[in-house]
């Protein structure tokens, strides 16, 4: 007999199944852990490299080259991202889940150390900085118009308040007013 037919016959048995599944679905929906924020370890590190006055030329080829030939030899590092801007060096290191970011700002700067010589003498000291990706704001909020500074502030503040007024918020931060003047041609 054909599974159609079986159908035909049995409507109240296939409601009945039907029911079921969904009953089960749901319970396993809702039986999955979710979390609002969760909480995220990607091992991160900035290394910065100052180097005052220099072109964004001078900083690839004298700072940010030599740095990163060196760091990539760190095992578990997976992946260097690198910016060469006037004046500094930016290198962003990211290192595979299972390693331990303690013992990879170690073995950065045993490798920033070793190689720190072999720059110029104008470059400044380097700064090693972790990235915690659970801390990084969820939201950022801009607000801009043509209502004025003194308008702008007070809609930045009711803003404030209604998203401190939310149960569920975990911190409202910062309230930067910076004021930009652009003319159109």
């Amino acid at each position: 007999m054909h599974p159609s037919q079986i159908a035909i016959r049995n409507p109240v048995f296939i409601f009945i199944m039907i029911l079921v599944i969904g009953l089960a679905g749901f319970n396993a929906y809702k039986s999955i852990p979710r979390e609002a924020a969760p909480d995220i370890q990607i091992p991160l590190l900035i290394v910065t490299i100052p180097f005052p006055g220099a072109s964004p030329e001078d900083v690839e080829s004298l700072i940010t080259n030599k740095a990163e030939q060196e760091l990539q030899t760190i095992k578990n590092l997976k992946k260097i991202k690198s910016t060469s801007s006037e004046s500094v060096a930016v290198l962003t290191l990211e290192f595979t889940s299972d390693f331990d970011i303690s013992d990879a700002r170690t073995k950065v700067r045993e490798k920033m150390d070793k190689i720190k010589p072999n720059f110029p003498s104008d470059a400044e000291d380097y700064q090693i900085t972790e990235i915690n990706l659970s801390e990084q704001p969820l939201m950022i909020l801009n607000i801009a118009g043509d209502m004025g500074l003194l308008g702008l502030t007070n809609l930045a503040d009711e803003v404030k308040e209604e998203i401190e007024g939310i149960p569920a918020y975990l911190k409202c931060a910062g309230q930067e007013v910076w004021k930009k003047k652009s003319g159109f041609m």
